[in-house]
């Protein structure tokens, strides 16, 4: 598989030759580059961990919805102790996956 990258907006192209223009901005096919096997390789291999660290992001975000219900019903001490470090807990978890995902992307292991 080859993949080409627009070097306008980093619009990411699969297939056997780069396209006439890119669907993102419009640049005509000059300005595609062909990402060599490693870059590649890291791209296609990366893909399965970054749609998990995604996913975990909307999930904690959901729990982090849930927590505030918790802690607004604020039954009694207990439970509000328990959802304030669910909600506190679940936003560290949200910003490591988030830092995760922008190292991939420093590291040319997102598309």
């Amino acid at each position: 598989m080859k993949i080409f990258r627009c070097k306008a907006c980093f619009y990411l192209h699969e297939g056997e030759d780069a396209p006439d223009f890119c669907p993102k901005c419009g640049a005509p096919k000059e300005q595609f580059e062909l990402l060599d096997e490693n870059i590649t390789g890291l791209i296609i291999r990366s893909r399965k961990s970054n749609a998990l660290l995604m996913t975990s992001i909307t999930m904690l975000k959901e729990l982090q919805n849930l927590a505030k219900e918790g802690i607004n019903d604020n039954l009694d001490p207990s439970c509000l102790n328990y959802f304030q470090r669910v909600a506190e807990c679940s936003d560290l978890l949200k910003k490591i996956a988030m830092a995760e995902i922008q190292s991939h992307i420093t590291k040319n292991k997102w598309g």
